[in-house]
């Protein structure tokens, strides 16, 4: 598939799945309830004992996703807590290491094949679990190296083992949550070019977002609604939470009306971006019963309207 083949089927998808789901979604306090909390190690590693989803059907996920009108899923195969649910050779810290004994992402991407959705896998550049991440590069430069070595070797791993993958979703390299940023040096702090020489060759028509120091295929808005000026010149996605969480959190319960759902995914069509909508399944890998209503009624009203939302982004 050509460059210009690749960017055509994300520029007509519009409208995509969002899903945060892992071991934090255990606790219901968030995907970032590790570090807000200052949970020990040895504390939330243990969470992996009791984290054993019997209701996991990523089927079902797909086909609610098939329901909105969606065309693309992307799920948090590794989040800032470095528990991966995937079957990673480089830690102990996965779910087919631990009590629920299954590689969620092959479960998944299977999913996402059988019902025709692009298959997106996010991944978190910055680790909580590795004590160097915290230290940073200028007091622990060892240990940041192996760090580095290790965002290269899972991300490398779930390029070689899943099949075509269709989007890959960095998310925080520019570690701006608690050391101010790097700035122009991102790339360069987590060796981002030479990793992305690598999943090309073995992915060659995956697409890449901005969120690892490099421009990448497209561009990535969080919470927001992208203006209708300046982001003619690239392919965008704006990812949006459909309450206040993007893990699961039962105690928020702000949830977006299907009417806002409908204009911010209308909004974003109209200046020919992507509309990336998030839930967080409950630990037994449940979405919430509010989420999928909403879900549901966004695509009827798409089934016979969709022509309406349907915009080019510029060439």
């Amino acid at each position: 598939m050509d460059k210009t083949s690749r960017y055509q089927w994300f520029n007509q998808a519009r409208f995509g799945l969002f899903i945060h789901w892992g071991l934090y979604s255990l606790l219901g306090r968030g995907e970032w309830v590790r570090y807000h909390e200052a949970i020990p190690a040895a504390d939330y590693h243990a969470l992996a004992d009791r984290f054993n989803p019997q209701s996991f059907r990523p089927r079902e996920w797909a086909r609610l996703a098939r329901q909105a009108g969606m065309k693309y899923m992307v799920l948090t195969a590794k989040h800032h807590d470095g528990f991966c649910l995937f079957d990673s050779q480089e830690t102990e810290f996965t779910s087919v290491k631990t009590r629920a004994g299954r590689d969620f992402i092959a479960e998944y991407a299977e999913a996402c094949r059988a019902e025709g959705l692009g298959l997106g896998l996010y991944f978190s550049v910055k680790d909580w679990d590795q004590p160097a991440y915290f230290r940073g590069p200028e007091q622990d430069p060892d240990g940041w190296q192996a760090l580095v070595a290790l965002f290269h070797a899972q991300t490398l791993e779930l390029m070689r083992h899943y099949g075509p993958i269709d989007i890959l979703f960095f998310d925080c390299a520019d570690d701006a949550n608690f050391r101010g940023g790097w700035g122009d040096q991102t790339a360069d702090i987590w060796q981002s070019q030479a990793l992305f020489k690598q999943i090309r060759a073995l992915q060659p028509d995956i697409l890449i977002n901005d969120r690892a120091g490099l421009p990448g295929d497209y561009g990535t808005a969080e919470q927001t609604i992208l203006n209708a000026t300046g982001h003619n010149d690239r392919l965008y996605e704006s990812c949006v939470t459909l309450n206040n969480s993007w893990g699961y959190t039962p105690l928020d319960q702000a949830w977006k009306t299907t009417e806002t759902i409908i204009s911010q995914l209308t909004a974003c069509a109209a200046r020919g971006c992507n509309y990336l909508l998030n839930v967080g399944p409950d630990p037994d890998g449940v979405i919430p019963c509010t989420a999928v209503s909403r879900l549901q009624e966004t695509g009827e009203w798409l089934k016979v309207r969709s022509y309406l939302w349907y915009r080019p982004a510029a060439a």
